[in-house]
This record gives C-alpha cells, sequence and structure tokens, in this order.
C-alpha cells in the first residue's frame, strides 16, 4: 500500500520534493516541488502542453513518478503499490477534463458508484448521491443518461461524483471549461465551500474566471515550476 504518514493540522495537503515523469526521452514533468495546504484553492496553469495534466496524474496515482516523492493526505505514494484504488476513492476526488461519466448510468449511478466498496450502504448511497445533485442543481436530471444531458450538467455530475466520499483533496482538469457562466458559478461555488471548510483543490485551468477566485497560482513550462511552488 501507499506509506501512511503522521498527518499534522499544518501539514501540506498535497507535498511534491523533485518529482519528474518521463515518456522515452521527453520529461513531461522536471524536478517539480510544491506544497499545498488545507483550504486552499489553488490553480495550475501554463501553456498546452507544459505537463499539468501529467502532474495532475502523479498526484492521483494514476501515473508514477520517475523521480522524486510525492505525499498527498499523508499518504507517500510509492512506485508499483497495492490499495491505491482505496486512496483514490477515499482520500481525493478526481475531476476529469472530459467527465469519464458511465454512459448507460443515470446521473444519481454515477454518482452512488462511486461510493460502492465503503461503509455507505445502498439507502446511504441514494440520499447522499441525492444530497449532491441538490447542491449542484441537478435533482430534475437525477434519472438522466449523461449522453442526454448538456456539457455543463456532465461536469456538474463528474463534480459530485468527486465529491461522494468526501474526500479531503479535489484534483480538477479544466473543471470549468467551455461552461457557461451558471454552470461553472455552481462548480466555482462549490470550491469555496470545500476550502471554506478545509479542504484543498488544484485545479488546472485556462478559464479566467476560475484563476481569478484562486487563492495562487502555479505555473508550469516545459514541465517545470516557473513560479508559484
Amino acid at each position: 500500500m501507499s506509506e501512511v504518514l503522521t498527518q499534522k493540522a499544518t501539514d501540506p495537503a498535497i507535498r511534491t520534493e523533485s518529482v519528474g515523469k518521463r515518456y522515452g526521452q521527453h520529461w513531461a514533468v522536471r524536478d517539480v516541488t510544491l506544497e499545498i495546504h488545507p483550504g486552499e484553492l489553488v490553480g495550475l496553469v501554463g501553456p498546452s502542453g507544459s505537463g499539468k495534466t501529467t502532474l495532475l496524474n502523479l498526484l492521483a496515482a494514476l501515473e508514477t513518478p520517475d523521480t522524486g516523492s510525492v505525499v498527498v493526505n499523508g499518504h507517500e505514494l510509492r512506485r508499483h503499490t497495492r490499495g491505491l484504488s482505496k486512496f483514490r476513492r477515499l482520500d481525493i476526488g478526481i475531476v476529469f477534463q472530459l467527465h469519464n461519466l458511465i454512459p448507460r448510468l443515470t446521473a444519481q449511478q454515477n454518482i452512488e458508484i462511486a461510493m460502492f466498496g465503503t461503509h455507505h450502504g445502498r439507502e446511504a448511497r441514494r440520499a447522499r448521491a441525492r444530497e449532491l445533485l441538490g447542491k449542484l442543481d441537478l435533482l430534475g436530471r437525477a434519472d438522466a443518461i449523461p449522453p442526454v444531458m448538456s456539457g455543463g450538467e456532465r461536469q456538474r455530475v463528474a463534480i459530485a461524483r468527486a465529491l461522494a466520499n468526501e474526500p479531503p483533496v479535489i484534483l480538477a482538469d479544466e473543471p470549468t471549461g467551455s461552461l457557461d457562466t451558471r454552470s461553472a458559478d455552481v462548480i466555482m461555488d462549490t470550491f469555496d465551500d470545500l476550502v471554506a471548510n478545509g479542504g484543498t483543490v488544484l485545479a488546472v485551468s485556462h478559464d479566467p474566471r476560475l484563476i481569478e477566485r484562486t487563492h495562487r497560482r502555479l505555473t508550469l513550462v516545459d514541465g517545470a515550476l516557473t513560479d508559484g511552488g
């Protein structure tokens, strides 16, 4: 499993030390050292192809670094480990740029499935899903499947799914990109509520509406942090 370190209230929610990721001879992420603390909404910005999504995937344990260390919510993520599915289910919430919803499941079912394998029983999963649908202004779409939903609705379902198990850390890849103002505002307000209650959000974004509401920005160019770490 990932090694669990003793986590103090003052410790960063996310910490990397000299992290690098290489594909062949190309370093997508190079020597990245950063700290993000509970209660922070941080934007990760930079040109397309600069390594932002790769860095997010390293923090989510979807990829393994070739150099350096990654600690998220007290878990030191190590190469070739077991137990990372549980880490991704309970310690972090991931919002993918393309939603990654299951097309044949309803909005409510897409949220409920994130809680399978937890202590939540069927009724608790249903209640939590409906609570989140209400919070994200989607109760009227609970029985809709993703192919008949708008892009903004699908993204809000993806946010709800990421929040289902109340993870302390949210990692989001372009969560408001190409969304209408109403949908973007609902998502940004949700992020504001999370960090106000001690959660941590790291969002890859080109959207100035979101970036303006972050507490600080990390800039990645050619795989390396140029400021904000």
